[in-house]
Formats: structure tokens, sequence, C-alpha cells
């Protein structure tokens, strides 16, 4: 029993130490869980601060790094690094879309690019290292002195931090979603409709399967409970040992990644317009409907108020209890997932190809 305690104890430690390092939010979904959760309030009124326009769709969603520099990729092929005032910093082009979400590591910035290179370049832009993998590499998550991501080639690579190969882990499909990654395990899901979970060696600990594809990126909180969606409607609630706590069905796939917030409180988009609130019991507390499909991931602040795109075009902002603050209106869809800094800014990207950065004080 002691053991049993102990090992919970560790694992919340655990927990807030990788959820912590998002008040950077220095990955997808903002922290190595992917709670998609900060501490920081976010913009109530939604007036605009700027917004920079690229050459190419913007599906890629942005991070931050200690100075406030936001990095995100654009379908022109080129990673992008802006100044918080929205100016090019630099920008590097990596031959070929970049739809995934960078990822900033020990002053390194990292990122998958649609023709499967995966790249490493210092914080001034310059390439330290480059590995190739045989699909559109995806977005990366980080443990200790290791680098974890998705391929659309099927596989989760394991690499370190100079770019040696590990292992990987060969699926039956695509690999779309990011890992989570916590204490000794390795969380992810696969187009082959299986969810994974691995040890730090590559090894499969256990699995559990669903009745769709699953590009929805794992969530996990601080229990160690697990809430991912999938293209069969549902999101699923999973134990850390891979027990089904409970599923949760909407009216149409769910693309969208969850996010845990500091009530506890679960979020998510679906592909039936709608954004929905449940509590850690899978309860539905409130939805928000949208005109078309919601397949960006929300971002909670820790007000408890959430924002999130839509394919309606919109870029929207709820309070706790699902009440509309503000809404902005792109010219394309939104598939990107939002960033919050400490100044309370929220930044996003469209398939209008810009990126926009909103803050209560315009």
């Amino acid at each position: 029993m002691k053991k049993i305690k102990l090992a919970l104890l560790v694992f919340i430690l655990a927990w807030a130490v990788l959820s912590a390092q998002g008040q950077l939010w220095d990955r997808f979904r903002g922290d190595g869980v992917h709670t998609g959760s900060s501490s920081y309030n976010g913009c109530t009124s939604g007036g605009i601060k700027w917004g920079y326009t690229t050459e190419g769709e913007v599906v890629s969603s942005p991070v931050l790094d200690s100075a406030g520099r936001v990095y995100i990729g654009s379908d022109d092929g080129n990673l992008y690094c802006l100044s918080p005032q929205g100016e090019v910093v630099w920008k590097f082009n990596g031959g070929e879309k970049v739809s995934s979400t960078p990822g900033i590591y020990q002053e390194v910035v990292y990122f998958g690019c649609d023709n499967g290179w995966f790249y490493a370049l210092s914080l001034n832009g310059k390439l330290l290292w480059k590995y190739h993998t045989w699909g559109p590499a995806g977005s990366p998550n980080f443990l200790g002195d290791k680098i974890y991501f998705g391929s659309q080639d099927g596989c989760l690579y394991a690499l370190s931090l100079t770019g040696k190969p590990v292992w990987k882990y060969k699926t039956r499909d695509k690999v779309r979603t990011a890992p989570a990654v916590l204490g000794n395990n390795i969380y992810f899901g696969s187009d082959d409709g299986t969810f994974y979970v691995l040890n730090l060696q590559g090894k499969l600990q256990w699995f559990y399967k669903t009745q769709g594809r699953i590009r929805s990126s794992a969530a996990l909180d601080a229990a160690g409970n697990i809430y991912f969606g999938s293209l069969d409607g549902n999101l699923y609630a999973l134990s850390s040992q891979g027990k089904l706590l409970w599923s949760f069905k909407a009216k149409g796939p769910i693309v969208s990644s969850p996010a845990v917030g500091p009530d506890n409180n679960i979020y998510i988009g679906s592909d039936d317009r709608n954004l929905y609130a449940l509590n850690s019991s899978g309860k539905q507390l409130w939805q928000f409907t949208c005109r078309f499909e919601v397949e960006s991931s929300p971002l909670v602040d820790t007000a408890g108020n959430v924002y999130f795109g839509s394919d309606d075009n919109n870029f929207y902002a709820l309070d706790k209890y699902g009440k509309e603050l503000w809404r902005y209106r792109t010219q394309l869809c939104i598939y990107s997932s939002p960033a919050l800094g400490a100044d309370g800014t929220v930044y996003v990207g469209s398939e209008d190809g810009r990126i926009y950065a909103f803050s209560n004080s315009n």
C-alpha cells in the first residue's frame, strides 16, 4: 500500500511539473500532459493586437518562448519566429508544408514537415540537425533527454536531443496525434483506431481499441486519467491502467483534442458543430453550438474561460458557463489551436494565412 501511495505521489508531482512547463506554452497543448490549460488570464474583450500574413494556410498552432516570441508553421513551407509585436525575427523553410506544431525544449525549437523531415533549430533560426521519416512528421513532445513525435508513416519516434534514433514503434496506420508524456509512459493514438501506451524504451504497456481513427491527442489529469476523442464520435476517459471509466457520445466525429481545465472539467470540440464541457465524471455541463465543425483544440485560462476556433471562420471566447464573451471572424476556417501568453495575449492561426494576436489592451 505504501508503494502504491508513493507511486501516486510521484505521478502527481510529475504531472504538476510537466503541466507547469506549459506557462510558456512551449509545445502543442501547452505542456507535456496536453492539458490545454494555463494559469494566466486570457483576453476577455477580443481586441486585435496584431496580425501577420504568411503565403499559405496556417493549420499549425503557435508556441511561445521565454522572451514572448511566437513560433508557428505555415503551408508556405516556413516555420516563423515572430516578435511579441508581430514582426518577423526569422523564418526557416523546411521544403514543404509545416502543418505540425513546433516545440521548444532546452533552447532549441523542433518541428516536423510534411516532406517527412523533422528539424532542430537554434532559437536564432540556424539548422542544428534534421531526421527523415517516411511520412509527414508531427508535433514533438519531450521528456528527459529524449524527443518523441509521430509520423504519417505509421511510427512513433524517439530521438536523442542530438537527433540520433533511439527507437521507433510501428502502428498499423498513420500517427497524426502528438504524444503525451508522463512518468515512464508515452500516450498516443493512431489512425488504426488504437490508443497506445509505451514505456520509455518503446515497449507496449497496454492498448485500447476504438471504432474509429484517432486524430485527437490525449490529455492527462493529475490522477493519471486519460482523455481523447475518436472519429467514432466518442470522447473516452481511461484510467492510468487502460480501464474505460466512461465515454461521452457526440453527434459527430471528434478531431479536436481535449483540454483539462483548472476545475478538472473537460472541454472538447466535435464535427457536430459543438464545443462540449463535461465534468470529470463525464456528465455534460453545457455545449456551445457553432455554424460548422469544431476541430480546433480549446484553450482554458485560469478563470475557466475557453478559447477555440471553428470551421465557420470564427474564433470564439466563452466564459466558464459557456456564455460567449466575444468572437472574431477570419476569412477561412480555423483548425489551429490557440496559445496564451503571460500578458494575456491569445495567439491563433487561420487557413486565411494569418496569425492573429488578441489582447484586452486594444
